[in-house]
């Protein structure tokens, strides 16, 4: 009796722990797609980065509300300077990005999301004072500084 009772705590974690088969896991916004399918659905810790980057899937998201790892894999540019942006904790899923545009996001301070596109070769951040001291560790040896932002 014993051991049922043990087999039944430890089905029990298993199911509870694991989604059904036809739900998506959904990741917070530090975890990374590579650790999941392709159909768990990514999330953003900044909204107004969430909401350009549907902006710039209106095609492929149609009706689909949610932003699998699928999906966000085969974004390649991201044009998110209309403002407001604070956080980029998120845009590490963003795996196929190559051009990336913040310019006029004044108060993102962090670009350590950045660290693992390895594909992006374009990173444009005009009117973003706050990072200039950054930028100098971020981009030696990969990119090189120009007027208005970064390019390689």
């Amino acid at each position: 009796m014993k051991s049922f009772g043990v087999t039944s705590v430890v089905l029990l974690t298993l199911v509870l722990a694991n989604p059904s088969a036809g739900e998506a896991q959904v990741l917070r916004p530090n975890e990374l797609c590579s650790d999941y399918s392709g159909a768990a659905i990514a999330t953003f810790e900044d909204a107004d980065l969430d909401l350009e980057i549907r902006v710039a899937l209106r095609e492929s998201v149609g009706a689909q509300k949610d932003l699998t790892c699928g999906l966000l894999s085969g974004l390649t540019l991201l044009d998110a300077s209309r403002g407001g942006i604070t956080s980029l904790v998120g845009i590490q899923n963003l795996t196929g990005l190559t051009i990336l545009e913040l310019d006029d996001d004044p108060w993102i301070s962090d670009l350590s999301a950045l660290s693992g596109l390895t594909s992006l070769t374009t990173l444009r951040l005009q009117t973003n004072p706050g990072l200039t001291a950054w930028l100098r560790v971020f981009v030696e040896g990969v990119v090189r500084l120009y007027p208005g932002g970064v390019r390689d």
